[in-house]
C-alpha cells in the first residue's frame, strides 16, 4: 500500500532528523568547551608572561572553533532540509489518506465570479479537489493548475499534451518533491512570489549617472585611503579628512535614489537563492523517454547559458545589498568604499541581463508544477487510471466509466458505479430518496470529467470522454448583495446552462442538475421541470438531472432521449441503509416519512410508510 510506504518513510526520516538534532546538542557544547578552553588558555599564558604561547593556544582554539562552527552549520542546514522532506511526505501521507487536518490549507484561488462549476464541483473551496491536488512552489504553478482545472483549454491536442506531461511526470515523482523541496528554501508561506519577481525584475531602478557617481566616489575612497597612509606611515600633510568629508557628502545626497534597489534587493534575496537551486535540478535533468517533459524544460537545456548560475549571481548581489539591515556593518562598509554604489551598479547589469529570459523561465516552471501536481495525486492513488480522450464529432458526445468513485470520498468508504452517457440530446433522470447518493454521483461525474479534461489521472477502472464544457447547477446560494433569492438564483443558472448549449461554436455541454427548481411550489416544479428536460432533449450536450418528482419519471416513455435512473435504501434494524449503488429505472420508494418516523416526529399511519410512487 503506498500509504504504508509513505509512513515507513517517514518514520526513517524522523530517526534521521531526531539523531541530527543530538548530533548538533554535541556540537553546540563542544563549542562551548573550545570557546571557553581558548580564553582561558590565552589568560593562563599572558598571565605567566608567555605571550607566544599565549597567542598560540589562542590561535588554536580560535581555529577548531570556526572549523566547529563550520560544520554545526552545515549540520543544522542537513536537519533544515529533514524538516522540510518531512512536512513533504507528511502532507503526501495525508493526501494518500484523506485526512484533511494534515493537508496543507488552502490558498487562495484565482476563482472568476460566478463560475460554472467551481464551487458546486468542490474544485475549490476547504475540502476541495484543488487543495488536495495542490503541491506547486510557485504563483506561475499556482495559476496554470487553476486554469487546468477551472478554464482548461478544449483543443483535443492541448488536452492531449497536458496528459501526456502529466503521464511521463507520474513516475518521476521524486523530482516533483525536490523541486518543492528547493522552493521551500526561499518560498513565503511555502510559495515562491514568482510574478512579483517577475515584476521587480522588470522594473529598472536605474539611477541617472551612476557610472560616473561610482568612479567619483571610487577615486575619493583611493584619495582617502592613500592620504591616510601617507600621514600615518610617512608623516605627510593631513588631507584624509577633506576627501572623506567630501566622500560622505556625496554618498548621501545620493542616498534616498539609492532607497528603492534597497527595499528591491531584500525583497528578491531569499526567494531568488531558492530558485537557483530549482532551476539547476532542471538544468541537470535530461531524459529522452519523456519527450513532453523535455520540451517543457527547453529553456533550462539551451546551450552557453545557465540559469541556475544567473539567478545565483543575482542572488549574490541581492545579499551584499541586504547589508543595509545591519547598521554598523552597512555603515562601516560603505565609510571605507563605495559598497552600495558598487553592487546597485552590479544589480543593474546582471538584472538587465536576466529580465527578458526570467518571465519563460518561470512560463516553464508553472507548466511543469501544474503537471506535477495531478501527477504526484496519481502516484500517491495507484488504482487511478488515466482516461482515453473519444474524439467523436460534436453530435456524438459521450461519457463512459467503469468503477468511477468520488476522489475526496476515503477509499474505505466510496462506493464505485459503472455509468455510460451518449450521444447530444441525451438527459438521464436520476431519483431516489433523500441521503441516497444522487447529489454525490452528479458531483461524481462532474470532478472526473474536471480531471480528465485538465489531463490527470480520475478514480475509476477505465475512464472516456467527448471534449466537453462543463455546466453544473448544484449548489445554489441565495446572494443577498445582488438580492437575489435562492429561486431566482437557480433559475439564473439554469438559463446559463441552456445559453451554453445553444452556443454553436464551443464543444457540446456536459449539464449536472441537481433538484431541478427546487425552490418552487410541487405544481409549478414539475410543469416547469418538464419543460425544461424536453428543451435539453433539443440541446448540443448531455448530462444529468436529480428530483424528487417521481411523476418526472413518465417522460422517458414520452421521450427517447431520457433515461432513468435511480438510488435506493432499504430499513435494517429500525435504521436506514444506503448503499450508494446506481440502478435503472425510476426510484421505488421514498424515505422522507420513515425518516420523520424513526426521529419519533408526527407521521401518517404506517400504510403511507409503504406507499410506491403515486
Amino acid at each position: 500500500m503506498k500509504e504504508q510506504s509513505l509512513q515507513r518513510h517517514l518514520n526513517r526520516l524522523d530517526r534521521h532528523r531526531d539523531s541530527a538534532r543530538r548530533l548538533g546538542e554535541r556540537f553546540t557544547r563542544l563549542r562551548m568547551i573550545v570557546f571557553a578552553a581558548g580564553g582561558a588558555a590565552g589568560y593562563l599564558g599572558y598571565a605567566a608572561d608567555r605571550v607566544p604561547l599565549a597567542v598560540g593556544l589562542s590561535a588554536f582554539f580560535g581555529t577548531l572553533f570556526l572549523v566547529l562552527f563550520y560544520f554545526h552549520s552545515r549540520l543544522k542546514q542537513r536537519t533544515q532540509r529533514l524538516d522540510r522532506w518531512i512536512a513533504i511526505r507528511r502532507a503526501h501521507l495525508a493526501r494518500a489518506t484523506l485526512d484533511w487536518e494534515g493537508v496543507p490549507p488552502a490558498r487562495d484561488y484565482p476563482v472568476p465570479e460566478h463560475h460554472p462549476y467551481a464551487h458546486d464541483l468542490d474544485i475549490v473551496g476547504h475540502y476541495s479537489l484543488l487543495r488536495l491536488i495542490d503541491t506547486t512552489v510557485s504563483t506561475h504553478g499556482r495559476r496554470r493548475l487553476v486554469a487546468a482545472l477551472l478554464d482548461p483549454d478544449l483543443d483535443p491536442d492541448a488536452i492531449e499534451q497536458r496528459q501526456q506531461l502529466v503521464r511521463e511526470l507520474a513516475p518521476r515523482s521524486l523530482l516533483c518533491d525536490r523541486l518543492a523541496l528547493e522552493a521551500k528554501r526561499g518560498a513565503e508561506d511555502g510559495e515562491l512570489q514568482s510574478d512579483r519577481m517577475v515584476r521587480a525584475l522588470q522594473t529598472s531602478q536605474a539611477i541617472p549617472g551612476l557610472r560616473i557617481l561610482l568612479g567619483v566616489e571610487t577615486g575619493l575612497a583611493a584619495l582617502t585611503l592613500l592620504f591616510v597612509v601617507l600621514e600615518f606611515g610617512l608623516g605627510g600633510l593631513r588631507l584624509w579628512g577633506y576627501t572623506f568629508l567630501l566622500y560622505v557628502l556625496i554618498y548621501f545626497g545620493a542616498f534616498l535614489r539609492l532607497a528603492p534597489v534597497f527595499s528591491q534587493a531584500l525583497d528578491l534575496r531569499r526567494q531568488l537563492e531558492g530558485l537557483g537551486g530549482l532551476f539547476w535540478l532542471l538544468e541537470k535533468r535530461r531524459d529522452g523517454s519523456a519527450p513532453g517533459l523535455m520540451e517543457v524544460m527547453a529553456p533550462f537545456h539551451r546551450p552557453g547559458m545557465r540559469p541556475s548560475e544567473m539567478i545565483r549571481g543575482i542572488a549574490r548581489v541581492c545579499a551584499a545589498l541586504s547589508v543595509q539591515g545591519n547598521m554598523l556593518v552597512h555603515l562601516a562598509l560603505n565609510a571605507v568604499l563605495p559598497w552600495d554604489l558598487y553592487f546597485i551598479f552590479r544589480y543593474e547589469r546582471v538584472r538587465g541581463r536576466i529580465a527578458a529570459l526570467f518571465p519563460e523561465w518561470m512560463e516553464a516552471l508553472g507548466r511543469l508544477e501544474a503537471a506535477a501536481a495531478p501527477a504526484r495525486f496519481g502516484a500517491l492513488h495507484p488504482g487511478y487510471v488515466f482516461p482515453r480522450l473519444d474524439r467523436s464529432a460534436p453530435s456524438s458526445p459521450r461519457i463512459a466509466a467503469v468503477g468511477m468513485g468520488h476522489p475526496l470520498i476515503p477509499h474505505s468508504r466510496r462506493v464505485v458505479n459503472d455509468f455510460t452517457l451518449e450521444h447530444s440530446g441525451s438527459v438521464v433522470l436520476l431519483t431516489g430518496s433523500n441521503m441516497s447518493g444522487k447529489s454525490a454521483f452528479l458531483r461524481t461525474v462532474g470532478i472526473n470529467a474536471c480531471l480528465a479534461l485538465a489531463g490527470g489521472p480520475v478514480c475509476a477502472e477505465s475512464f472516456a470522454l467527448s471534449v466537453l464544457r462543463i455546466r453544473c447547477s448544484v449548489r445554489i446560494q441565495d446572494d443577498l448583495e445582488e438580492g437575489l433569492s435562492y429561486f431566482y438564483a437557480e433559475v439564473k443558472r439554469l438559463k446559463q446552462i441552456l445559453d451554453a448549449a445553444a452556443d454553436r461554436s464551443a464543444p457540446p455541454i456536459l449539464f449536472l442538475i441537481d433538484e431541478i427548481y427546487k425552490g418552487t411550489n410541487n405544481r409549478e416544479r414539475l410543469l416547469g421541470s418538464t419543460c425544461y428536460l424536453k428543451t435539453l432533449l433539443e440541446c448540443r450536450g448531455l448530462g444529468l438531472v436529480t428530483t424528487h418528482d417521481l411523476e418526472l419519471a413518465t417522460l422517458e416513455a414520452e421521450a427517447k432521449g431520457i433515461r432513468n435512473f435511480h438510488f435506493q435504501e432499504e430499513v435494517a434494524d429500525g435504521k436506514l441503509v444506503f448503499d450508494y449503488r446506481l440502478r435503472p429505472g425510476p426510484c421505488p420508494t421514498t424515505n422522507a416519512l420513515r425518516i420523520m418516523a424513526l426521529e419519533g416526529l408526527p407521521t401518517p399511519p404506517m400504510d403511507a410508510l409503504s406507499m410506491g410512487p403515486p
